[in-house]
């Protein structure tokens, strides 16, 4: 348009000057002059019209460009102090990079010493295994001796018990068997305990040295104890053999007697009968005892078998939660990295959101009618209703926090796992939660009933947390023992069925069985968790919920309402649908302002050709010359020229601020652009600077987690070391209580031994002693039994002492029985010499009244003066009677003179039947054998 006015300007003034060189030349008709003159003014003004309409749109159009630029003006200037921000963040994070670096380069040599230290630790653990090796294979061979010692003692007190038993005296029943007396026991638990001896091993060999001797000195003194008292069981069996072959030839003779005592046994087999039956009730009511042990019995049994299956179901239900749990554990660890990484992408997001929002409401700002304010200017105030709304959330959210609070039955969370990043929570079942009074809701509105029960009064928490509090409990719940084995049954009864390399199907159907007896015991576990609720996916989503009500009136609230007056209410679609607008109405503003500028550009092209045209009619009419040229005032004349002038000067004006407008808004477009690059690049940076920071925790975070390994195994060395030390320390108590114990032993054989010379001494020389053979037995125990004989500062007595307590007792014991046998044996040996001797007495008379039948008859003869029946024991097992045999009085057998024969042949037959012999039988039997004799 300017070059157009410049343009026109000049063919107006090669007009005129054509005309006043004309009108010097000519006279030309003014009329025609003045018409020509007011075409060519009212076409002129025409185009001052256009011109000055035009020049106005320009102007609007200048203003406008004048805010835009402004408006990029103030971007600029929030982008410079954005990327201020940023390069701020950037050196905070640069320095946060390097102090980070410093705290890694001080754990790394940290990690390095920790290093070295577990490696000076493993090199000398691994030297203290081999000490303990080498020490418990010396150890190994130390017991192996002191094992072959044992059994040299066990064979000596072996061959003690055999040589007691050989005499053929009944020990009592009470009496243990001779492996008990073995120290095996002794011996492990010696071996158990020596196997971490480290530092004491010379020590141990002294000790053992030392304990070598006391048990040679035992074994000496138990082998002169078995000498003697093999000596006086030889001459006792020497004694008793003897008597036994008299006391046999007089049982003999003796059996024929024992007929007449039938009858008595008869009245005392009734006796006896009574006794029988009162020992049958006694049996009976045994059997009834019987009876009720054998119930007994089968109730334990019943009892085992159930602990077998409840221990059978729990390690099936183990496994097979371990098999879920585990599997879950990890999922969770996965779920917790994608969580993760989706927070980064929410915070990028919401920075993203942010922006956009700012962008919107500057958009709007900016582009709206000037008559409105502007909204970033000010703060607009929030409704009432929608900060109601925020209290009453508040509260809910708070009641609900004190609720949960109540209702969490958790025990503990453990950390120390595979990741420790993400720790387990462990609830505490069969809990009874506090009953709370609610208004009746219905049954689905189950978020809604949730929402109204945290907003009543809750009671106050406990100082003890409820998950720690029914710990105890819940570890030790028969109720879920119970339904954890009915939850079992058909795993156990699958499992107790296929065998262990069963077939494909009875695989699939012991996988059958598992699967059914695991969604089973989740069925039921629920009623032990009854804070813990299983909300389906189709709850979160239902209407009729309370965050759905929610949703609903937020967005009736916000129906009418501008994006700018939703502020942070607005959501992401609503935000990217008006920033997609403005950015439409932006390029259509461009469109509208390209087709105007076109528009422009031709119809400066027709002005062109027009003032091309007038030119070409103008030289026209100079070559006609015919009219006047001045018919017009100068002054008006040059006014219109001047004005014209004017109003190219404004068009050149005009023209040059646009070329200016049109210049910054090129250097704004580049600086946008340079701004874009580099806060691209700076945004690139800080991503590479946040990724390095990520890599850096990571790599921090698996430092930690290798310190806390490394201190957990030098805590695992400390305290393998402290046992170490109290297995040692348990070993040389061991040691010293052996040794005290042998000691003490070998104190109580010597006494022993004392005892028994005592006790001997006193039976070679009882009249020296002043005590007769009969207490001999009481004397003895009193010796040997003696509480003198133990030493009194001992603790708990060994089984080595109580083992030889044990067999001098037993030794004790049967000394005192053979005593009494023997004591019994000479009592009877006695009446029954005195009964042979009144026998001699009266075979004598007999003999006498052969012949001499005039002597008087002693019919008062006492044949059994001094058997008593206190004597007869009915326990003695007796031989079968046997005939008198004639070759017993062979000529052989006979002595040389004839009185010797009577009376051998006397007392044989007298012992034959003592107590049957009247003085007829004894008178016709004596003459019978002296025919005899007299005949051979």
């Amino acid at each position: 348009m300017l070059m157009c006015g410049c343009d026109d300007g000049m063919l107006l003034e090669i007009v005129i000057s054509k005309k006043e060189s004309s009108q010097e030349k000519k006279s030309v008709a003014p009329s025609a002059l003045v018409e020509k003159l007011k075409h060519t003014l009212t076409s002129y003004r025409r185009k001052l019209d256009t011109t000055a309409e035009e020049l106005s749109k320009s102007r609007k159009l200048c203003e406008k460009l004048t805010k835009e630029a402004d408006t990029f003006r103030e971007m600029i200037k929030t982008k410079d102090k954005s990327l201020e921000d940023t390069h701020k963040n950037y050196t905070r994070t640069a320095k946060e990079l390097n102090k980070t670096r410093a705290s890694y380069n001080e754990l790394e040599a940290m990690v390095s010493k920790l290093r070295s230290s577990l490696e000076t630790t493993s090199t000398s653990h691994g030297k203290d295994r081999n000490r303990i090796q080498e020490l418990s294979e010396e150890i190994m061979k130390l017991v192996k001796r002191h094992k072959q010692d044992n059994e040299d003692k066990v064979a000596c007190l072996h061959g003690l018990y055999q040589r007691l038993t050989a005499a053929r005296v009944l020990l009592p029943q009470q009496d243990k068997p001779p492996s008990y007396f073995s120290w095996n026991d002794l011996a492990e638990m010696v071996y158990e305990q020596v196997v971490s001896l480290v530092e004491s091993l010379h020590q141990a060999e002294e000790k053992t040295k030392t304990m070598n001797e006391n048990l040679r000195s035992r074994d000496e003194v138990v082998t002169e104890m078995q000498k003697s008292h093999e000596e006086q069981l030889s001459r006792l069996t020497a004694l008793t053999r003897e008597r036994e072959a008299s006391w046999t030839k007089q049982k003999e003779e003796m059996e024929q007697h024992y007929k007449q005592l039938l009858a008595d046994l008869q009245l005392r087999t009734k006796k006896s009968q009574a006794m029988a039956d009162q020992a049958w009730e006694k049996m009976r009511a045994t059997g009834g005892v019987q009876q009720g042990l054998e119930t007994e019995c089968s109730t334990l049994r019943q009892q085992l078998s159930e602990a077998q299956t409840q221990s059978r179901s729990l390690l099936t239900a183990c496994a097979l939660l371990c098999g879920a749990v585990y599997p879950l554990y990890a999922r969770m660890n996965a779920l917790s990295s994608q969580r993760h990484l989706l927070e980064e992408q929410m915070v990028l997001w919401d920075n993203c959101r942010d922006r956009a929002r700012y962008l919107v409401n500057v958009l709007t700002a900016e582009l709206s009618q000037p008559e409105h304010p502007r909204v970033h200017d000010r703060k607009l105030p929030r409704k009432h209703l929608l900060g109601f709304r925020v209290g009453v959330i508040v509260v809910l959210a708070a009641h609900r926090l004190v609720r949960l609070g109540q209702l969490c039955c958790r025990c503990f969370v453990a950390y120390d796992t595979a990741s420790a990043g993400n720790g387990i929570v462990v609830l505490t079942g069969g809990v009874k939660l506090p009953q709370i009074l609610a208004p009746v809701i219905r049954t689905e509105d189950v978020s809604m009933q949730d929402s109204t029960e945290s907003t009543l009064p809750l009671a106050s928490s406990l100082r003890v947390p409820v998950g720690q509090a029914h710990l105890l409990g819940w570890l030790t719940s028969s109720a879920l023992a119970e339904t954890v084995t009915v939850c079992m049954a058909d795993i156990t009864d699958a499992a107790h069925s296929s065998n262990s390399g069963g077939t494909p199907i009875e695989h699939r159907a012991l996988v059958a069985a598992a699967r059914s007896s695991f969604s089973k015991l989740m069925d039921h576990l629920a009623q032990f968790f009854p804070s813990v609720k299983l909300q389906p996916v189709a709850a979160l989503r239902d209407r009729r919920s309370l965050t759905g009500r929610l949703t609903r009136s937020l967005a009736r609230l916000l129906e009418g309402m501008n994006v700018v007056e939703k502020n942070s209410l607005v959501s992401s679609q609503e935000l990217m649908v008006a920033l997609q607008n403005h950015i439409l109405d932006f390029i259509q503003r461009l469109h509208s302002v390209e087709i105007e500028r076109r528009q422009l550009l031709t119809e400066l092209g027709n002005l062109k050709t027009q003032i091309a045209g007038l030119g070409s009619a103008a030289e026209a009419a100079d070559g006609s010359g015919d009219r006047p040229i001045k018919f017009v005032v100068m002054d008006k004349f040059e006014k219109v020229c001047n004005e014209l002038n004017e109003a190219l000067k404004r068009e050149q004006t005009a023209q040059q601020i646009l070329n200016e407008q049109s210049k910054q808004l090129q250097e704004l477009t580049l600086r946008l652009d340079l701004c874009d690059t580099q806060g691209v690049q700076r945004q690139q940076t800080l991503s590479e600077a946040m990724i390095g920071l990520s890599e850096m925790k990571d790599d921090l975070r698996r430092r930690e987690q290798e310190l806390r390994q490394a201190k957990k195994q030098i805590l695992q060395m400390e305290f393998q070391r402290k046992s170490l030390q109290t297995n040692l320390r348990d070993a040389e108590e061991a040691l010293h209580t052996a040794a005290k114990d042998k000691e003490i032993l070998a104190h109580y054989l010597k006494s022993v031994e004392a005892a028994l010379e005592e006790v001997k001494q006193q039976l070679l020389h009882p009249q020296q002693s002043g005590s007769a053979t009969s207490d001999s037995a009481i004397v003895m125990s009193k010796l040997l039994l003696s509480t003198d004989l133990i030493p009194q500062d001992i603790g708990k007595a060994g089984p080595e002492l109580i083992a030889c307590q044990n067999l001098v007792g037993a030794f004790v014991d049967v000394h005192h029985q053979s005593m009494t046998r023997l004591r019994t044996l000479e009592e009877e040996r006695v009446s029954l010499h005195q009964h042979v001797n009144s026998l001699k007495r009266e075979l004598s008379d007999a003999v006498h009244r052969e012949y001499n039948p005039d002597l008087p008859t002693h019919d008062n003869y006492d044949l059994v003066p001094s058997i008593s029946r206190s004597d007869i024991s009915y326990k003695d097992e007796f031989r079968p009677l046997r005939e008198d045999s004639e070759a017993s009085f062979s000529a052989t057998s006979m002595p040389s003179s004839p009185e010797k024969s009577l009376s051998k042949s006397a007392f044989r037959t007298v012992n034959k039947s003592p107590r049957l012999l009247t003085p007829k039988t004894a008178a016709h039997k004596s003459r019978a054998r002296l025919q005899v004799s007299s005949a051979r």
